[in-house]
């Protein structure tokens, strides 16, 4: 386990040293790898892999894949284009509102890290063609908007843990979580504007 941490850390870095092939000690690879060694020296059986949540990696991986799509398809520069205006016109609080309470409902639907992977480059991008528009006032809140994830077992990681134990009724678990996420959402918008109007940030 020491070195698959060590390689995960440092897989990267190995490949372009090394001139591998930019894939070859990817995060996936050197999972694979690792359980296809223990399952060989007998460390893991059947029964242990047979016990894992497959459903609960299923849902972060098609999170993940739906923001990797996203990027390839040049859905986030289209993105861009319409929330830029959103983002521009309106007082800073309106904006404040949109971003947060947009990036916390996004966070319902896709993993978490998703989110912020496609809003953070383009808030930044707007910022640096906009000079009105201070790139930290909005990164901050819309990073915070994603751990806003209340809803749905794709949200994030602890939600699909909740979902997987069956405990909590999905219908229950949307709608509080829609009504936690507003709530959250308008919260942290006021928060941050406060701050703004404070001048510390």
């Amino acid at each position: 386990m020491l070195v698959t941490i060590v390689l995960w850390i440092v897989g990267s870095f190995l490949e372009e040293i090394l001139a591998l092939p930019s894939t070859l000690l990817s995060p996936t690879v050197i999972a694979v790898a690792t359980v296809a060694y223990l399952s060989i020296r007998g460390i893991i059986t059947w029964e242990d892999v047979n016990g894992v949540s497959w459903g609960f990696l299923f849902i972060i991986g098609a999170g993940l894949s739906l923001g990797e799509t996203l990027s390839r398809t040049g859905a986030t520069r289209w993105l861009a284009d319409v929330i830029g205006p959103l983002l521009t016109a309106p007082p800073l609080l309106l904006s404040l509102v949109f971003l947060v309470l947009l990036s916390a409902f996004l966070t319902n639907v896709v993993n978490n890290a998703t989110v912020v992977v496609i809003f953070v480059p383009l808030l930044l991008s707007l910022a640096e063609t906009n000079p009105s528009l201070n790139a930290l006032q909005l990164v901050l809140p819309a990073t915070f908007a994603t751990t806003f994830g209340y809803s749905l077992p794709s949200a994030s990681g602890r939600m699909a843990l909740i979902a997987a134990t069956g405990i909590v009724d999905p219908k229950d678990m949307a709608r509080c979580g829609v009504i936690l996420t507003v709530i959250s959402s308008l919260s942290l918008a006021f928060f941050f504007y406060g701050l703004v109007l404070l001048r510390w940030i």
